[in-house]
């Protein structure tokens, strides 16, 4: 029996595949929607992460947007919200991944997630320069392609 949904998966990740736009293009009044979301990046990002060569043109990092691609990618994986208490690494597996990735060649180390209740060790971030420097790599070198969705 074919399952009724499965041309939403096969629409989901034509979808994924592009067009990726550049971070710092991404409008935060169109992503008011949850869904599902592609990170690229070019064969040099690929390299510099110590990837090696991408082998097609998959995504570097897919993952799902609950309450709205805006709160998810713009604020929670790139890093574009206010300053609080706890590093925004912490609450990503994408830039906890990256930071993991670029340790050696940026220096980044890890730190509690939140300082003020250091425990918790393998939820860590990054200290406010390292993440401000995260955040302008990704930015500089990662395109983003977002698919809504309304159920």
């Amino acid at each position: 029996m074919t399952d009724p949904f499965s041309y939403l998966v096969t629409d989901a990740l034509a979808a994924l595949r592009g067009p990726a736009v550049s971070v710092a293009r991404i409008d935060p009044d169109q992503s008011n929607n949850p869904g599902l979301y592609a990170v690229f990046g070019s064969a040099s990002t690929w390299r510099e992460l110590r990837l090696g060569d991408p082998p097609d043109d998959r995504p570097l990092y897919v993952g799902k947007a609950e309450n709205t691609l805006a709160a998810r990618d713009l604020r929670g994986h790139f890093g574009a919200r206010r300053r609080g208490v706890q590093s925004p690494t912490g609450n990503s597996t994408l830039r906890c991944s990256l930071a993991a990735l670029l340790a050696a060649t940026c220096g980044y180390e890890g730190m509690p997630r939140n300082p003020n209740n250091p425990g918790y060790f393998s939820n860590y971030g990054l200290s406010f320069a390292h993440d401000d420097d995260l955040s302008t790599w990704m930015v500089q070198r990662l395109q983003t392609c977002a698919v809504a969705t309304y159920c």
